[in-house]
């Protein structure tokens, strides 16, 4: 604005030193008005939020393996990614099924297993 161009450089620095001490001024008051915290008073939602993530970790752990399968539900999860992004490079650049990595996995561990069958995990 040309008003600020007029004026000397004292008094536009005064000016905002004014309006950051009202502003310094305000945020005081207003943190003086809020209520003091007490430790006491966050238990109950600190509680509540360690059981909400004690009851997580067991279900987490309790779906881990699912009663039918050998492997733990994130790896089959993984498995079927993987088959789909098979499946999808196969149908864009006609990839061939060894090309992906957790493919050969599967297979070793397929090879394995007709040696030596792994032992049920117990549920």
């Amino acid at each position: 604005d040309e008003a600020y161009a007029v004026k000397p450089l004292a008094t536009l620095k005064a000016e905002v030193n004014d309006l950051l001490q009202k502003a310094a001024d305000q945020v005081a008051r207003k943190s003086q008005q809020l209520p003091t915290i007490k430790p006491w008073s966050l238990l109950p939602e600190l509680l509540r939020n360690a059981f909400a993530c004690l009851v997580l970790a067991i279900g987490f752990a309790g779906l881990g393996f699912r009663s039918n399968s050998a492997f733990p539900v994130l790896a089959e999860l993984q498995m079927g990614l993987e088959k789909q992004k098979h499946r999808k490079a196969r149908y864009l650049w006609g990839a061939k099924p060894g090309d992906f990595y957790l493919q050969k996995l599967i297979e070793q561990v397929d090879a394995e297993d007709e040696q030596d069958p792994p032992a049920r995990p117990l549920h």
